[in-house]
């Protein structure tokens, strides 16, 4: 072979093994670049994960607060207990934020994708606050909008070996929920509650049913019903003071109602030697400041509801009648027939609010804002003089 053809053969090779190279440089630096596309889009979809369960989670405490505040709203509390006893504002901070707690956990265990392609990791909660400050709850700041903050979650997604973490807190306001100016107006109202010696008034209004003989005053535990003069009295009070919280409230959009829950009457005769007693003055009979709960009862003139054993009227010993300060006075000398009323009382005061609907499950949206306010008084009725 001569030189010249062996040259145009080593070109020849020269050049195959260059496109051989080019050839496998290009395959494997596509499949390196097949691998980084992968790779990024696997990250890519890492983080979207990432910002899907962040707006979930953003969206699980609005509506868990929400739901808190319906919750919350909707439970009896006694606001009064023969004295104002509004829950302060860190009491319903913390209902508030155990019951959004739970409910958020909740919704947080339920979150699934159908998509297979990565594992994640949510984590629970570990507390969920209510900042709300006094001085500004009491200027109704919080009537409209307020803000709660989710803390202590975090959130793990992972494809093959790669994974990515973040913490899951939330700090969200939440809008169209008048939880706060409810609390802040009931709280209001029952501060400037007089409702045991309103009631005590109507209970002297009682003693007609019991004069002008002491034979009327007969023994024994009644309905409130069976003396019409001190039980048209309690209602007209009990619509009073609904009519005075909606002044209080003065917003066209809440509506409220009252409610008796139970109702129980006892009358008592006593024949006391004179003594020197503080007369006219009225005071609470048995556990004063327990709430009183309700019991059912079959009686058709009632309705069908009266105050538990929690209000029994056994708190003193009529034995001993001269421990007894309230019912004694002074004037002239023998013997005072006196016959003594007593009642104990529950009502449920309940305001809805219909300009906004929340966004929660159930079909009733609205807040329903419930309190329970008790009162047990007794007045004596100087029937006759023997």
């Amino acid at each position: 072979m001569s030189g010249k053809s062996q040259s145009s053969l080593i070109i020849l090779v020269m050049i195959a093994m260059l496109i051989i190279f080019i050839w496998i440089f290009s395959l494997f630096w596509n499949q390196a670049s097949q691998a980084r596309t992968l790779a990024s889009e696997k990250f890519s979809k890492i983080g979207q994960y990432l910002d899907i369960i962040k707006g979930l989670s953003r969206n699980y405490v609005i509506f868990s607060s929400q739901m808190s505040t319906k919750k919350v709203a909707q439970t009896l509390t006694t606001y009064y207990s023969n004295g104002p006893q509004p829950p302060t504002i860190n009491e319903i901070r913390y209902t508030l934020s155990s019951e959004a707690l739970k409910l958020l956990n909740k919704y947080v265990a339920n979150t699934h994708f159908k998509e297979a392609v990565l594992d994640y990791k949510v984590g629970k909660y570990t507390c969920v606050d209510f900042p709300v400050d006094e001085e500004k709850l009491n200027s109704g700041k919080y009537d409209e909008k307020f803000y709660v903050g989710a803390y202590g979650s975090s959130i793990e997604t992972s494809s093959d070996n790669n994974t990515v973490s973040s913490n899951n807190d939330v700090f969200e306001a939440v809008t169209r929920d008048r939880f706060f100016l409810l609390y802040r107006k009931f709280a209001d109202w029952s501060n400037s509650l007089h409702l045991q010696e309103d009631s005590s008034d109507c209970l002297m209004r009682s003693c007609e049913c019991y004069y002008p003989k002491i034979e009327d005053c007969q023994e024994g535990q009644k309905t409130c019903e069976q003396c019409p003069q001190f039980y048209s009295c309690l209602n007209e009070l009990l619509e009073k003071e609904k009519n005075r919280l909606m002044e209080m409230i003065a917003d066209p959009y809440i509506e409220c109602s009252v409610t008796k829950t139970c109702c129980t009457f006892r009358v008592d005769r006593w024949d006391l030697l004179p003594q020197k007693y503080e007369e006219g003055e009225y005071m609470a009979w048995d556990r004063p400041n327990k709430p009183p709960s309700c019991t059912q009862i079959n009686n058709p003139i009632t309705s069908g509801f009266a105050c538990s054993e929690d209000l029994s009227f056994s708190s003193y010993e009529k034995a001993n009648p001269t421990n007894y300060k309230v019912i004694r006075f002074q004037q002239g000398s023998g013997y005072f027939n006196v016959c003594e009323p007593k009642v104990a009382f529950k009502a449920t005061y309940t305001c809805v609010d219909k300009k906004y609907e929340l966004s929660v499950p159930p079909t009733e949206r609205e807040i329903e804002f419930n309190v329970d306010v008790t009162t047990n008084v007794r007045r004596w009725c100087p029937s006759s003089q023997q």
